[in-house]
């Protein structure tokens, strides 16, 4: 569901001619591989739920998050520690 998203999303940025050509210069001024949109779906499409989990865990550490809350606070402690206690 998130890849046809992420696709839809990558499809319709692509559609203005302007916005393509920007992509195409970063690519080139990179010295990224230009792909088409067929390889683009293709990779997205083989994003699985266990590499979202497996990048969100190395990035994500439970003792570097930082929580700024706005507003009246409606959540006790404990239900935000529970939260945190989620990255696990």
């Amino acid at each position: 569901k998130a890849n046809e998203y992420i696709i839809g999303h990558t499809l319709i940025g692509l559609e203005n001619s302007a916005d393509r050509m920007l992509w195409v210069g970063a690519k080139i001024i990179t010295n990224d591989p230009t792909l088409n949109i067929k390889e683009i779906i293709k990779k997205i499409r083989a994003v699985t739920s266990n590499d979202i989990k497996r990048v969100a865990n190395e990035f994500l550490k439970k003792n570097n998050i930082n929580l700024a809350l706005i507003g009246p606070l409606k959540k006790t402690i404990k239900d935000i520690r529970l939260l945190i206690n989620d990255f696990d």
